[in-house]
């Protein structure tokens, strides 16, 4: 795409719509937009010359938000070191793939960039979990994108079912029925919680989430 076509797809995106699909979009294209929404809360997704733009709903944020403070809660009452990368920008240009998670964590490879201030996924591993919302109807298989970028454990949350995938060695994914970070989680206990966060205010659900962890830790 050109910098012309750029210019009228700065233009479309005001549209009161929630999501965009591209197609033959080239690499180039993918960083002229990615720098085109630098402050914007939304998410882009680069898949072999495909690209989508969603904007998030409410929903869709704060089930990635609260899932995203389980995490380091989980984390802590196992003793288990963590760095959160939120929503970052992961893209390799070899694999033609990149993406913002709703969340995302080093767990076992945490102490390798825990000094970071950048992150190359060349050089440096990707995360070892990410965290997928999906009440908000994607147009594009992320699945696949997490895979050619190699996290080994993906969750994805459709406001009912809370499933796990693990990595295969043929960079395929499939659903297993534990963690693979937290093998004592349950997820329907991990569902349960996340349908509170409508009830009670955060600082109650919050320590509801600790006292939660706390009797995993001791299980």
């Amino acid at each position: 795409m050109t910098t012309a076509a750029m210019t009228e797809w700065t233009t479309a995106i005001d549209a009161p719509k929630h999501r965009f699909l591209f197609g033959g979009a080239d690499w180039t294209f993918y960083e002229q937009v990615l720098r085109q929404l630098d402050g914007r809360r939304v998410q882009v997704t680069y898949d072999r010359g495909r690209l989508e733009i969603l904007y998030p709903s409410w929903e869709h944020e704060e089930y990635g938000r609260f899932l995203g403070k389980l995490v380091p809660i989980i984390a802590r009452a196992l003793g288990l070191p963590y760095r959160g990368g939120g929503s970052t920008t992961f893209r390799r240009h070899d694999r033609e793939a990149g993406l913002e998670p709703d969340q995302c964590f080093y767990i076992r490879n945490a102490p390798l960039v825990e000094r970071k201030r950048q992150i190359n996924l060349k050089v440096d591993p990707p995360p070892d979990l990410a965290i997928e919302i999906e009440v908000s109807r994607r147009l594009l298989a992320r699945q696949d994108v997490y895979a050619r970028l190699g996290v080994p454990e993906l969750w994805r949350y459709d406001g009912q079912t809370l499933r796990v995938f693990r990595l295969g060695k043929s960079r395929k994914y499939r659903q297993v029925k534990r963690s693979v970070s937290f093998p004592g989680m349950s997820l329907e206990e991990v569902h349960l919680l996340l349908q509170k966060i409508w009830d009670v205010s955060e600082s109650r659900w919050e320590d509801a989430a600790t006292e939660w962890a706390a009797r995993l830790a001791r299980r």
